[in-house]
């Protein structure tokens, strides 16, 4: 059958008491603030080395939530399920990244002209920053009024978004200067 001997394992039984007090295996969990979300859906966005929640300038803790079209309808995917927003990162510092009013900068959701949802493998399509050379390093391309860019993705004469041969949608890169 190919299988062949991997390990040795010996084993020794002790017999425990009934009315002892054994050490936790488990480690500690750190306690956590009590915070109340905006909605049910709302996800907490916490530090994942510390599980620290993740505030934005003001202190406020910072919430994902399911995003919605015009109509305050819940944008799903083909699958029914709600699509939360991909927040940026800062790739030097490879902090969250907030705009001028201190709000976390999610990447928009790509979607055909027809509104439909872009997915590869079942995966909703989020629009790539647009990254620029600046003092021997990279960062977040920004336009003249400050909001951050995102690359164009290309499409075919007929409007509909070109992809790749594995399914993945084509974007325009930015030339870095």
């Amino acid at each position: 059958m190919g299988f062949h001997k991997a390990a040795v394992q010996y084993t020794r039984h002790y017999e425990i008491p009934t009315d002892a007090q054994l050490p936790s295996l488990h480690p500690p969990h750190p306690e956590l603030s009590e915070i109340t979300p905006p909605a049910p859906s709302a996800i907490p966005l916490r530090n994942l080395e510390t599980n620290e929640l993740i505030r934005k300038p003001n202190g406020e803790p910072v919430f994902l939530m399911p995003l919605r079209d015009d109509k305050g309808e819940l944008i799903r995917t083909s699958d029914g399920l709600p699509i939360y927003p991909t927040p940026l990162r800062d790739p030097e510092k490879n902090d969250w990244v907030f705009d001028a009013t201190g709000e976390l900068v999610t990447c928009p959701i790509l979607q055909e002209e027809t509104g439909e949802i872009v997915e590869y493998q079942g995966i909703p399509q989020f629009y790539t920053p647009a990254y620029e050379a600046a003092a021997g390093g990279i960062r977040l391309q920004r336009d003249a009024q400050g909001n951050y860019v995102f690359c164009a993705v290309e499409k075919d004469s007929r409007g509909k978004i070109v992809r790749s041969p594995d399914g993945l949608p084509i974007f325009k890169q930015p030339l870095l200067v």
